[in-house]
């Protein structure tokens, strides 16, 4: 018979276990890249990683991506779906197959609305040019990009600008009407000279 001193020591090892195997927050992080293949460079790896912390706090959202050494194959779909399950995906994968110059993009339902044909198509054959001619890491950065950006613009827009392109319009906006606070700051400098001007007339007619 187990003494109750046992069993509870067994009941802590379970537990123990079972909240190291549950994905935490921290595990997630570092799930966003997984470079089986080799082909991304350790900048790439920070700047996904830093881009995917962030839209998962603003929008609980992930872009995942995954690169494999070998060919695809007639399971290329299934594969890519496991990958997707297995790195918690919560907005979309980017899938490179290295052995075929392969490349998948799948997404989440939930962010599916975001990406008409006319805004996906464009990103999935630009990341196939780019991974054709050996620039798989150029291609992925350009890719994770636009994804990133699309679903980070998504709760104020849907698929409209993405935070960055605001900022810079905003910065050009500012740029193009600083004509303006010159010509009001002309004015406003006649204004106090005409008001100055006035004055001392009236005081000079007074004294007179």
């Amino acid at each position: 018979m187990i003494s109750r001193a046992a069993a509870q020591r067994h009941a802590a090892i379970a537990l123990a276990v079972a909240l190291a195997s549950f994905p935490t927050a921290a595990s997630a992080a570092s799930d966003y890249v997984d470079d089986g293949a080799h082909l991304l460079s350790p900048d790439t790896v920070a700047h996904i990683n830093a881009i995917d912390d962030t839209l998962a706090t603003r929008t609980g959202k992930n872009v995942i991506v995954v690169t494999v050494p070998g060919s695809g194959s007639s399971s290329r779909a299934a594969d890519v779906q496991a990958a997707a399950v297995a790195h918690h995906m919560t907005g979309a994968l980017i899938y490179v197959t290295a052995g075929d110059n392969g490349t998948a993009i799948v997404l989440s339902d939930s962010v599916k609305s975001l990406f008409p044909t006319r805004i996906l198509s464009p990103v999935t054959n630009e990341l196939a040019n780019w991974v054709k001619s050996g620039k798989a890491d150029a291609g992925v950065t350009q890719a994770f990009d636009r994804i990133a950006d699309t679903i980070a613009g998504g709760a104020s827009g849907g698929h409209g600008p993405a935070p960055a392109q605001v900022v810079a319009s905003r910065e050009r906006w500012r740029a193009d009407s600083s004509w303006i606070w010159w010509i009001a700051g002309f004015f406003v400098a006649v204004l106090i000279i005409r008001m100055i001007f006035t004055r001392r007339t009236t005081r000079v007619g007074t004294q007179a």
